[in-house]
Formats: structure tokens, sequence, C-alpha cells
């Protein structure tokens, strides 16, 4: 393997490897801020006239924090690893056309598809609903902020599954990229010593 390969293969491995921890850390931390704070069943003096869940507003607030904070780590995730998967693809050369860096391929590109989607589609609409619901909440306008919880919360669960897939995604994309790795471009074989190097021609012959 070349130098450059082993290089992109590395930082790669890196950037799909940080793309899954942050989802699976961002899920993770949902799944116990939110029943902590239901739980603990808070009351907001700023809301005193919403008459709907406090612990809502209070749990949504930091978990809104880090999902944004997700989003910009998936975005640079995403860039380093389309980067480096291009540079592999071209140290490949001809060794590109196997299955396992065509799978690997496509399942980057559907986790790069899915986060473009969330990206530019799902979360500004949800952050404007969010917002929305949160200044109805505050002014004590219940109707409106009702009305709002209601949207959010109807997008919800496409978001969650937005995510769970571009985790799905990531992970194969991710296995697929270290399995590819070990393999040796094609017209390159294991000689005694195990290192990789081109098949002689008088051998061919």
């Amino acid at each position: 393997m070349s130098k450059l390969r082993r290089l992109a293969e590395t930082i790669h491995a890196v950037a799909l490897g940080t793309w899954f921890g942050c989802l699976v850390a961002t899920a993770a931390s949902a799944a116990i801020i939110f029943p902590t704070i239901k739980d603990l069943d808070p009351t907001l003096a700023s809301h005193a006239s919403y008459d709907g869940p406090h612990w809502l507003i209070v749990a949504g607030t930091p978990a809104n924090r880090i999902f944004l904070f997700a989003d910009a780590v998936q975005f640079v995730c995403c860039f380093g690893a389309m980067l480096t998967l291009i540079v592999v693809l071209i140290a490949l050369g001809s060794g590109w056309r196997r299955w396992d860096v065509g799978l690997r391929t496509v399942l980057l590109s559907i986790a790069v598809t899915l986060l473009a989607y969330r990206l530019l589609l799902q979360a500004p609409a949800m952050g404007a609903h969010l917002r929305a619901y949160w200044e109805a909440a505050a002014a004590g306008d219940n109707a409106t902020a009702a009305t709002e919880r209601a949207a959010f919360d109807a997008m919800h669960h496409a978001a969650s599954n937005v995510l769970v897939a571009t985790a799905l995604a990531v992970l194969g994309a991710l296995v697929l990229g270290v399995w590819s790795a070990q393999k040796p471009p094609s017209g390159e074989v294991k000689n005694a010593t195990g290192t990789g190097l081109e098949t002689p021609k008088l051998a061919r012959g």
C-alpha cells in the first residue's frame, strides 16, 4: 500500500469513527437529558403564563445546543471522509472496481445524502418551529405554543429515523473501509515476507 493511500485510509477511518461516535453520543445525551428533567418536573418563573410542560423547554434548551454542535461535527467529518475517499479511489487505480470499494462508496454516499437532507431541509424547519414554540411559551401565548410544539413533534420521528439511518450508513462505510484497506490494489501480490509487490513480468509469462 502506498504512503498516500495509507494516510488517506487512516484519516478516512478517523473521520467516519468520529462521525459515528458523535451520532451515538448525541442520541445517548438526549436519552438521558429528557427523562431526567421530566422526573424533576421543573417550573420556569419566566414562563409563569405558560400552561404546557415546562420540563420540555428546560430539557430542550441544552439538547438543542448538543444537536447543533453534533451537526457541525458531522459536517466536518463528512467533508473529511469524502475528500479522503476520493484520494483512496485515485490511489487504487483500477482497483476501485472491487465490490468492497464500490459498496463503501455507496454507503458513504447515502450518509452524505442523509446529512445534506438534515442540514439543508429538516433541521432548519424543525429549528423554526422550536424557536416559535419557545417564544410563544415565554410570551404566554399557549395556543401558538401548542401549535408550534405539535408541528415540531410531527417532524421528530422522521428526524430520529434519519439519524439512525445515517449512523448505520456511516458504520457500514467504516467497517468496509477497514476491510478494504487491508487488501492490496489489483496488480499487487504478497511475497514470502508479506510485502505487497507488483507481479514480475516473467512470472506473468
